[in-house]
């Protein structure tokens, strides 16, 4: 019998790697420490490359303070597993320009999951052919990050009645609520940077925010034009989302 300790043989056991064991070397992530709680496992990481480098100057810039950034990553043993990712912010010396490191390889901008995670959920659909009932044939179906716990859940449209679920799976509704008028368009988005999603309605060129998942009245202002379709992003790295307008 060989010695399955001997280093350098194809069959060699490594030192133990959370990191490598969870694929998230291939994000630009290292993991600095893990929580299990009872229904998920949440994994706090660090970005590997500094990023120190000005964008707009090329001055080298020194670090201000730290954000977290939280993915739903591929589930680990079936466990729903939660990145938490601290963000380093720097300030430019030269021209005192901020910015975040580089979080691209993990995820996209403003993405809730990790490019592991939506690679998981691609092959589970495309391949596995997994699919989730929820809602009728007639509604217009929505997602978002209801809970703002990093996870997208499901939601559906119908009328001016608005079904929310916090996870992607079916059954009855989290959430119901009745906002704005039938013939309103849904906009998904953060509007208050509370790092929760919320749904907001178009009616022709005015626009209505509602920043929580809550019926009622809420102030419009017009935007775009009624053929218009509006989408909603951190388009400034603020924390928070605003409109803008898609014109064929």
């Amino acid at each position: 019998m060989h010695d399955a300790t001997v280093g350098g043989r194809a069959d060699a056991f490594a030192s133990p790697d959370l990191t490598a064991f969870c694929r998230l070397d291939e994000l630009g992530l290292v993991v600095t420490g893990q929580r299990l709680e009872p229904d998920r496992a949440v994994l706090a990481c660090q970005v590997v490359e500094p990023d120190q480098w000005c964008r707009r100057c090329g001055c080298e810039g020194r670090p201000r303070d730290t954000v977290v950034r939280r993915l739903a990553h591929e589930p680990l043993g079936w466990r729903p597993t939660t990145l938490e990712v601290v963000v380093r912010r720097y300030r430019c010396s030269g021209c005192g320009y901020v910015w975040r490191q580089d979080t691209t390889a993990a995820a996209e901008p403003r993405a809730k999951l990790s490019r592991r995670a939506l690679r998981w959920a691609l092959e589970g659909i495309v391949v596995q052919h997994l699919s989730v009932a929820y809602g009728k044939a007639s509604d217009t179906p929505l997602a978002g990050d209801w809970d703002g716990d990093g996870v997208a859940g499901l939601g559906v449209q119908r009328g001016s009645r608005f079904l929310v679920k916090q996870v992607a799976c079916g059954g009855s509704a989290d959430v119901v609520f009745t906002f704005g008028r039938v013939s309103d368009r849904a906009v998904v988005g953060d509007f208050d940077g509370d790092g929760a999603d919320s749904v907001s309605v178009v009616r022709g060129t005015r626009v209505f925010v509602n920043d929580r998942l809550a019926g009622g009245s809420r102030p419009g202002f017009v935007f775009g034009r009624s053929s218009d379709q509006l989408v909603a992003g951190d388009w400034f790295g603020s924390g928070s989302d605003t409109l803008a307008a898609y014109r064929k």
